[in-house]
């Protein structure tokens, strides 16, 4: 026994119910994935179970947390900015206060052990490199270091998954795999939690977000989805059958009770025939009250699905338009060469992926595609960046944001607020500023911008990065189905095989196709 959660429920200020009354116990290998919708509270339940501290100022919170003596390893989604002029090393031997511990630097050679384990350069600690200047997976290679030389029992991993590339993440899926720490960790990467998770822990709210509800189950990922299919399935069948079985009943009892009347209209003057049909209607009133008593089998509540699609009068490319063109192309930051002899051709309506290393250039590159194609004629672009805050403007709301796209008129206005209701958001929070929203929601906000501008060349940087493993198989589905072109950086294995045709990996020698018609492994 390593870790345990009795009676815990978490609640907003607001009032918005997070958890209710989870209890679940890890043993040694224990994988517990937390799923669930953009909004639901994951992050802020692996913040209360680090330290119930850190949502002091926005959650009421009660139940117990039992370490059992076991020390908690806590690697949050990103290093916090006090860090980032901190040299590797001293960032390891730092505590949560930021004082150093001196008597870690006697395990150097552990340090040197993990280094090795995890395929990390020591010249990151001996050249003194700081933490601004280390890659996406550098930074999440580097917090699992400290996390293993302070003897964590215990590991807390808030989406490790989002800023590496596809060979860390290769990496951690292993170590996750095959540490036998209990981990407990959020995820959006469906293969990841197909790969590693034991123990699954679905947090919902249902009935338009007015009721949370938490589903725990020991199974994989896949098993969870078959297990939770299966359960609507037979749950709808059952009401069906129900409602079906009572209405017939009811219909029974409508034609009896009809006839009864019928007869007591003839028999006004037969006391005797009278009072024996009086005895029949009693029965048949007794009977109905029996039927309105029975309790109803409901149909099975979930969270809605997301309902949108590109619009079907999107401008189509023609397969022998060119649409970019790059050749012997030498990619720079500052006039550092990051990558040589970069060719790329698109025709007509590809869907593309350019995978590759953190630090190779990738987002560098999209970017001076976004730039060429803003020269190309007759096209219309979407673009979705990584860094969400180029394009969103954090002061206001949702509507006003994307009437700034189609206009401020009242069916514009109508249109925006149906396409928003299709991706699940609420009344109430449309009024929300969007520096108020998820990462996940924003994340929609822009996919919604894209296809009220009827865009047919897409330009998309980790589209997939934010949204739970649950919104992200429809919105793959929706770009699968895009009639136009899409240029896109992606890790999310799951996008790649199911959105791109042709994927090419970028490193310094330029850009090389590895696959395509959806081959990608």
């Amino acid at each position: 026994m390593e870790f345990q959660l009795n009676n815990v429920s978490i609640r907003l200020k607001s009032g918005k119910q997070i958890i209710s009354r989870l209890n679940f116990l890890l043993n040694k290998n224990d994988k517990l994935a937390i799923i669930g919708e953009e909004g639901n509270g994951k992050s802020t339940l692996i913040k209360y179970i680090y330290n119930s501290n850190l949502i002091d100022t926005y959650c009421y919170y009660e139940g117990v947390v039992n370490t059992f003596s076991n020390k908690i390893g806590y690697l949050r989604q990103n290093i916090q900015e006090d860090y980032n002029n901190v040299s590797a090393l001293t960032f390891l031997l730092m505590d949560d206060n930021y004082q150093v511990n001196y008597e870690l630097y006697k395990d150097y050679y552990m340090i040197e052990r993990l280094f090795k384990d995890f395929n990390l350069d020591l010249q990151i600690l001996e050249n003194n490199r700081k933490i601004m200047n280390l890659s996406g997976g550098e930074k999440v290679k580097l917090q699992l270091i400290k996390l293993l030389i302070n003897n964590v029992g215990v590991l807390l991993l808030d989406e490790p998954t989002n800023d590496i590339d596809l060979n860390t993440l290769i990496w951690l899926e292993n170590f996750v795999k095959n540490t036998d720490i209990p981990v407990i960790f959020v995820s959006h990467d469906q293969e990841f939690l197909r790969k590693t998770a034991n123990i699954i822990l679905h947090i919902e709210q249902i009935k338009n977000k007015t009721q949370t509800i938490h589903t725990l189950r020991k199974c994989s990922y896949d098993e969870y989805l078959e297990f939770r299919k299966i359960k609507f399935f037979r749950q709808d069948s059952a009401a069906y059958q129900q409602k079906k079985m009572i209405n017939a009943k009811k219909e029974v009892l409508r034609k009896f009770k009809n006839k009864i009347e019928h007869q007591m209209m003839l028999a006004v003057r037969q006391p005797t025939w009278g009072r024996l049909l009086a005895k029949k209607m009693k029965v048949v009133t007794s009977s109905e009250k029996k039927l309105n008593k029975i309790e109803k089998i409901e149909y099975s509540s979930k969270e809605e699905e997301i309902n949108v699609s590109f619009s079907k009068d999107v401008t189509l490319i023609s397969n022998d338009k060119m649409i970019i063109n790059i050749q012997n192309y030498e990619l720079k930051i500052d006039n550092k060469v990051l990558c040589k002899n970069i060719n790329l051709t698109i025709k007509g309506p590809e869907h593309i992926v350019i995978v590759g290393n953190n630090g190779v250039g990738k987002t560098t590159l999209i970017k001076e595609i976004l730039r060429r194609l803003q020269e190309v004629p007759s096209i219309v672009i979407g673009y979705f960046p990584q860094n969400y805050d180029e394009l969103l403007n954090l002061e206001s709301n949702v509507v006003t944001y994307l009437s700034s796209t189609i206009g401020s008129d009242k069916d514009s206005i109508t249109k925006i607020m149906t396409y928003l209701s299709a991706v699940n958001f609420l009344e109430d929070e449309l009024n929300y500023k969007i520096k108020e929203l998820s990462s996940g929601q924003r994340a929609k906000v822009l996919l919604l911008k894209i296809i009220l501008e009827k865009s047919n060349v897409l330009v998309l940087d980790e589209p997939t990065r934010n949204l739970s493993p649950l919104s992200s198989p429809k919105i793959c589905e929706i770009l699968s189905n895009f009639k136009g072109v899409i240029i896109s950086v992606s890790h999310d294995r799951s996008y790649i095989n199911q959105v791109c045709d042709k994927a090419y990996s970028l490193d310094e020698e330029g850009l090389e196709l590895v696959s395509s018609n959806n081959e990608f492994d």
